[in-house]
């Protein structure tokens, strides 16, 4: 049986790097919150993140322009496996 999902809309300004930054913060948050909580619940996380293209990439592949580091591998790793990630990559890779 497929569990139901709470869907959070995921979008921050592409030229403001506190806003990319905070959002940052809060995954890498609620990564440790839920590791630390309930290790068991890691690959049930009842949310399911939408996320804009540029706010995707910047979240995920880091950027230059902004001097913002991408999320760490295991918080991605979570986002994508546990929680699901819908978005649309504006970079060349193959993504979804």
């Amino acid at each position: 049986m497929t569990q139901k999902k709470t869907l959070i809309g995921v979008l921050a300004s592409q030229d403001d790097r506190r806003a990319n930054s905070r959002l940052i913060t809060v995954f890498n948050r609620l990564y440790e919150l839920e590791t630390k909580r309930e290790p068991n619940r890691i690959n049930d996380f009842p949310f399911h993140f939408l996320f804009t293209g540029g706010t995707y990439d910047r979240l995920f592949f880091g950027n230059e322009k902004l001097n913002l580091p991408a999320l760490p591998d295991d918080v991605a790793y979570w986002l994508k496996n546990a929680c699901g990630v819908t978005g649309k990559c504006q970079q060349k890779c193959r993504c979804f």
